[in-house]
């Protein structure tokens, strides 16, 4: 799982992506920045977590993606994007460690503890 941020665009985007993918070096090459990594035991889980990140940025922050699909041709992406002023990177970042720990206490998601998550990078 990733978090991003683009100081041009004014935004802050999350997803998820496979370990040997370079789905976020491409986003660099547009100008994102990383703010954290999180390594995630599975697909699903790391799926859950985003759904769950999503879901409360959404409904409960009643947020709308801040780019269009023209923004992100050839990367895609753009419906988990968010405005950087009503969500700063550090808390979207603290999202993805909140519904990473809750959901990694659901039973059938893996034991509590598994995964990594990674450091903040930057802001």
């Amino acid at each position: 799982m990733y978090v991003l941020h683009h100081v041009g665009f004014g935004v802050v985007k999350v997803g998820i992506t496979a370990a040997i993918s370079d789905r976020v070096a491409r986003f660099e090459k547009r100008g994102f920045d990383v703010v954290g990594l999180l390594a995630v035991p599975t697909g699903q889980q790391a799926w859950d977590v985003e759904r769950a990140v999503l879901r409360h940025v959404r409904v409960d922050l009643g947020l709308t993606h801040s780019l269009s699909q023209a923004d992100l041709h050839g990367v895609g992406g753009w419906t988990e994007t968010f405005s950087a002023k009503e969500l700063p990177s550090r808390n979207l970042w603290s999202l993805v460690q909140k519904f990473h720990k809750e959901t990694m206490r659901v039973p059938g998601n893996g034991a509590a503890g598994h995964g990594q998550a990674g450091a903040l990078l930057s802001t």
